[in-house]
């Protein structure tokens, strides 16, 4: 029976960390831009419960995290904390995209409570391709005349110059190449 609870807990985390790689949810309030563990977090129990765990006292308010190098060792970990420790999972965030300083999952850790968390950052691929900006360009023209006259009085000659100028927009290709990478974190209550 033991085995089968951790292969299903198995199944479970491996089957959320990468499905959330395609969708997300918001949970406690936490929507937001910049944080991809945030935008992304998907509870495991309800925000409720968590706040009577914590109410009772029984759990540390130290926040741990627990990094590791692949799906692997995040199923091993999870594994252990669950049946071993008896930790209570509180939830999962996952996404892929570029390493940014916003991405924080001790952000979802101090909002959903948890005081344990396992993160795993993985090279996904590298995104490349191009694009097209129009460049604002101006160009000069000057125009040069000349003019004769006769009259009564004799010949008449004069010369002048005119400058327009021309305001116009010229399509510049340019190019980017972006490293992505799988982010994922689940987050527990631990004793």
């Amino acid at each position: 029976m033991r085995n089968a609870t951790s292969k299903s807990l198995k199944l479970g985390c491996l089957c959320a960390i990468f499905g959330f790689l395609f969708c997300g949810c918001s949970f406690f309030g936490m929507g937001g831009q910049g944080n991809g563990y945030v935008k992304f977090f998907k509870p495991a129990i309800p925000k409720e419960k968590v706040e009577r765990l914590l109410a009772s006292g029984n759990y540390p308010n130290e926040i741990k995290v627990i990094k590791v190098m692949n799906i692997n060792e995040l199923l091993s970990v999870a594994g252990s904390l669950h049946n071993e420790y008896g930790c209570i999972l509180i939830g999962e965030a996952g996404f892929e995209g570029a390493l940014s300083e916003e991405d924080n999952p001790a952000e979802v850790a101090r909002r959903s409570g948890a005081n344990v968390y396992i993160n795993l950052v993985e090279y996904s691929r590298t995104a490349s391709g191009t694009y097209t900006t129009m460049m604002p360009t101006t160009s000069h023209t000057t125009t040069n005349s000349n003019a004769s006259a006769f009259g009564s009085g004799g010949w008449a000659s004069g010369s002048g110059s005119s400058t327009s100028m021309t305001y116009s927009s010229v399509p510049i290709t340019r190019s980017y190449s972006v490293d992505r990478y799988a982010q994922s974190a689940v987050f527990y209550l631990c004793d």
